[in-house]
């Protein structure tokens, strides 16, 4: 359930029943309700749902009738033919995905007769939809206007005073600018490790979409970050406690306890943080590779012909298989509760400047042949560079059926492109698939890629 500045009700949206709606005999329209009588055109349900969003939220009740006084309260229950509900339903979906920019939030309670306490008949049913105030304001109507609640009024009107439409666009950048402070910090690191490469991910439910119903508590999430029943892509979390609004995973595991290492954060709104070590090797650790990948002698030779030996070299294979591991982890907690919302990300590459990346690849090699080697110019890559919720990209539920292992290596696949282009690594798709491993590498063979420690 949302949080709405004014709840005329005695229980939750989902327990509402005859007792709470005879309470509106006593409420009035006003800034925050409106009562239909009967069901409205689909572009005039989003005049009214923008309406409250754009002020300060409030409920559409469909199927009840005001008096015939002033004071507008609610008098008679006559309710909607129970068969037209799921028209109606669909028809308050549209208006919100097709007659408004952006869309708005709202959630939907249907409640059916016969209730005697209010007079609702048999076969009669009434809709109530909550809209909680929106932070992503103005919501503008396909008709190109933006409407706004004043008082009782029956039909919204579009708004004109100049005033408060800057207000309205002030509501959305002030959120926007909270959102870009939060997820550009960049965690601070141990003097020892500061120069050390790193990756961090944000994912962040969207706004637009029903929260989940209630928030993970700290078993739940003990419980996922411990699993190892993922098969390939599990990475068991041993060091799991809370910190001020949520709970840190870390992968201890032989690596120094005080160290940064690899970390799921979790705050309780959904949003997770994954903090990604990596490896990188200089012409005196190089050796240490020779017997983990297939193609690293053709990789080296490849460096040395090209006079790049003083040029480090960034082992990204297991970034990907940590990040479909985390991203799995992610998808499992909020299975927990039910929570479907896309994700909205953006990342942090930093101490990546003048690094050249390595994927156990012979397509990776072919188009290094072609194109010469990527060599990372940046020492901070920040995709986007002001992350906020209009700029972030997207990761779509259902792109993939939710039980089957590729779940989550599909439901990743925009982050591993952009990744790969912050990389250099701009190739072709297919290319890009072989490369991180999704489609079979048919000149090495199997290129899978497994899991190896990060030490840091």
């Amino acid at each position: 359930m949302y949080k709405y500045n004014y709840y005329p009700f005695k229980n939750k949206l989902e327990d509402i029943d005859g007792e709470d709606l005879l309470k509106l005999k006593d409420i009035a329209e006003s800034w925050f309700i409106d009562y239909k009588s009967k069901s409205l055109k689909v572009a005039d349900y989003a005049k009214h749902i923008s309406a409250f969003a754009n002020q300060y939220g409030g409920w559409l009740v469909i199927g009840i009738e005001e008096g015939s006084d002033k004071n507008r309260y609610a008098e008679n229950f006559c309710g909607i033919c129970s068969n037209d509900v799921n028209k109606i339903s669909e028809d308050i979906r549209n208006s919100v995905t097709v007659h408004m920019e952006p869309t708005v939030l709202y959630e939907e309670k249907v409640i059916h007769g016969p209730i005697d306490i209010i007079g609702l008949e048999k076969d009669k049913s009434i809709i109530i939809i909550g809209i909680p105030q929106s932070s992503n304001t103005p919501h503008i109507h396909s008709s190109g206007r933006i409407y706004r609640r004043t008082g009782d009024q029956s039909f919204p009107k579009p708004e004109t005073d100049r005033y408060l439409l800057d207000e309205l666009w002030k509501r959305n950048n002030e959120k926007h600018k909270r959102e870009e402070s939060f997820f550009s910090i960049i965690p601070d690191l141990p003097e020892h490790q500061k120069n050390s490469p790193w990756v961090f991910i944000y994912l962040k439910p969207s706004s637009f979409q029903k929260k989940a119903d209630s928030k993970i508590n700290f078993d739940e999430f003990v419980d996922v970050m411990k699993s190892t029943s993922d098969g390939q892509y599990s990475i068991e979390m041993d060091n799991i406690y809370s910190f001020e609004g949520g709970f840190v995973a870390r992968h201890v595991f032989g690596n120094p306890h005080a160290n940064n290492i690899l970390t799921f954060r979790w705050w309780l709104n959904g949003t997770a943080r994954l903090e990604i070590p990596l490896n990188r090797y200089n012409s005196v650790t190089l050796s240490a590779l020779q017997k983990r990948y297939k193609t690293i002698d053709e990789f080296l030779l490849k460096i040395f012909n090209s006079s790049l030996e003083d040029v480090d070299l960034l082992d990204c294979n297991s970034l990907l298989n940590i990040i479909y591991s985390l991203i799995l982890k992610y998808l499992q907690l909020t299975a927990i509760k039910n929570d479907k919302r896309d994700l909205l990300v953006n990342f942090h590459l930093i101490n990546l400047g003048y690094n050249i990346p390595y994927f156990d690849s012979k397509v990776y090699l072919d188009k290094i042949d072609e194109y010469s080697f990527p060599i990372i110019l940046d020492n901070l890559i920040s995709v986007p560079t002001k992350p906020n919720e209009s700029n972030m990209f997207t990761l779509k539920r259902g792109v993939a059926p939710s039980e089957t292992q590729l779940y989550p290596i599909l439901f990743s696949i925009p982050l591993i492109v952009r990744l790969f282009e912050s990389l250099g690594v701009s190739y072709d798709m297919d290319s890009l698939l072989s490369i991180s491993g999704l489609k079979p590498d048919k000149k090495l063979g199997n290129n899978d890629v497994t899991i190896e420690k990060i030490e840091q």
